[in-house]
């Protein structure tokens, strides 16, 4: 039927049209199977061959258009039970995932048996971080009362503890320095002291004059940013003072650095992404509310400095594209955990209390 046959293509290349401003997950591809419907259907219209012609370019255009979409496939999910603390490595391949005894599982995503099993000592961990090399896991724990906290380092391939911090911790925020030499852990009198993995000896003492609440290292492990309430400070390791001092509109609730390509990213209470865009850190490049008044818990920058990521309180992932200053697709996530871009800049990872996305 020849206006059935014109009634489906227009319907294909309607859904490829509004398909590209839909920010969901799949809209690349879908719009790239409504072209290929309408594509497939083209020679059966009852049109002249000018009009063809048209209708050609016109589809050209869509699929020219379709290729620059961020987009993403479900690749493979899996239940893992509901933990108290998961994160993934840098490769998205391997998870650690603790128990309620304070054991830590570290073991490939896509399989149930463990690698490596970290004994613990009857307390949760609620909060764990591999090393960017997979070496070594940062777990923190809390205690029933909740500044009563502890830092344990671990060697994933030998299965024992390295060291621990108890002393002088409130939040025990802490974190692993990309170079795989160091970690930063905030103290209760002011400082955020520089550890060495090897052994957690003292490397220096940063006089931050504030217990911080987030800690992040720049992609060298020569420069980190520090946060409490509105304050942010960045530092290079090895001064006195710190480069430059930022103020938030709201409380700070994440942050992310990719010193390559000059970015710091901040997120807020209240739901709002705050980009810096050089070095120096002038006037933020760029502020958008993205998680609509739920604090964004977890923060990261694509590899190339193309895309920023964010999960909040509101159960979703967002992506944003950094150079449009637009979302480009959302996630319904759960309770999250984690989030992050793998080292590739391929593919988003995500990790609620019982899954892995």
């Amino acid at each position: 039927n020849e206006l059935a046959t014109e009634h489906l293509y227009e319907l294909s290349v309607g859904r490829a049209d509004s398909g590209r401003f839909s920010g969901r997950i799949g809209q690349n591809f879908a719009t790239i199977e409504s072209i290929d419907k309408a594509v497939s259907l083209l020679p059966h219209l009852g049109i002249t061959e000018e009009k063809r012609r048209t209708e050609k370019l016109r589809l050209r255009n869509l699929a020219i258009a379709a290729m620059s979409l961020v987009d993403l496939r479900k690749e493979r999910e899996h239940d893992i039970g509901r933990s108290p603390a998961i994160t993934l490595d840098a490769e998205h391949r391997t998870l650690a995932q603790g128990d309620g005894k304070g054991n830590i599982t570290i073991r490939p995503i896509d399989s149930g048996q463990p690698n490596v099993i970290l004994s613990g000592r009857g307390t949760p961990a609620r909060w764990v971080q591999f090393s960017d090399d997979r070496a070594f896991l940062l777990a923190k724990y809390f205690f029933a009362n909740p500044h009563d906290s502890r830092l344990a380092l671990w060697d994933v391939k030998g299965g024992h503890l390295v060291f621990q911090v108890e002393d002088d911790l409130s939040r025990a925020v802490a974190a692993l320095s990309p170079n795989c030499h160091q970690v930063a852990v905030g103290r209760k009198r002011g400082t955020i002291d520089i550890l060495s993995l090897a052994d957690g000896s003292l490397m220096e003492s940063i006089p931050t004059g504030f217990d911080p609440t987030h800690i992040v290292f720049d992609s060298t492990g020569t420069r980190l940013a520090c946060a409490t309430n509105r304050k942010i400070q960045v530092w290079s390791l090895g001064n006195t003072s710190p480069d430059a001092e930022l103020t938030m509109q709201a409380t700070v609730s994440q942050l992310a650095w990719n010193s390559k390509h000059q970015i710091l990213a901040a997120g807020s209470s209240t739901g709002h992404l705050v980009v810096w865009h050089d070095n120096k850190f002038r006037l933020p490049a760029w502020e958008l509310e993205s998680h609509r008044g739920s604090a964004v818990v977890r923060l990261a920058i694509h590899p190339e400095g193309k895309l920023l990521v964010s999960g909040g309180w509101d159960d979703f992932v967002r992506v944003n594209d950094l150079t449009t200053q637009q979302q480009v697709l959302r996630i319904d996530s759960g309770e999250l955990m984690h989030c992050g871009f793998s080292r590739d800049g391929r593919g988003i990872a995500y990790t609620n209390k019982q899954k892995v996305g």
